[in-house]
């Protein structure tokens, strides 16, 4: 005796309808959410770019401020060495142009962190080490 069963639901109580009505759901709710991601870098590529220029317009700044921290010292000294002016002249130039360059790499430190933030934004991969660390190849 042999003989071949064959089942075939006519009817399945909406549930094909609902699992359709489910992934569109699903669906929608993911693009959505990749828009939001779209805005989000948008938004983050935009910060981190003018992040940059604010602090390349720093760095020029500060560049003058050595420039001319280094000419008040050269002031100062030469006053010092005609007796027109004092040690604590000369010394007060050479702490200001100290603090002139540090505020310089602070500057460039501030350039250089912006633009890792605008590759972090837009997906660059960051610069490899270039060795001198133990277990990388030399």
């Amino acid at each position: 005796m042999a003989g071949v069963r064959f089942s075939l639901p006519l009817f399945s109580g909406f549930e094909t309808r609902g699992r359709v009505a489910k992934f569109q759901a699903e669906s929608a709710g993911a693009q959505a959410q990749l828009h939001d991601v779209e805005q989000q870098v948008r938004l983050e590529t935009r910060q981190a770019f003018l992040r940059i220029r604010e602090a390349e317009e720093l760095v020029r700044s500060q560049a003058q401020n050595v420039v001319q921290a280094e000419k008040a010292l050269r002031i100062a000294r030469r006053r010092y060495e005609q007796g027109l002016g004092t040690q604590l002249d000369v010394t007060g130039s050479q702490v200001a142009l100290t603090q002139a360059r540090v505020n310089g790499l602070s500057a460039l430190y501030r350039h250089e962190l912006a633009v890792a933030e605008l590759e972090r934004a837009v997906g660059c991969p960051a610069a490899a080490p270039t060795g001198g660390m133990e277990g990388d190849e030399p």
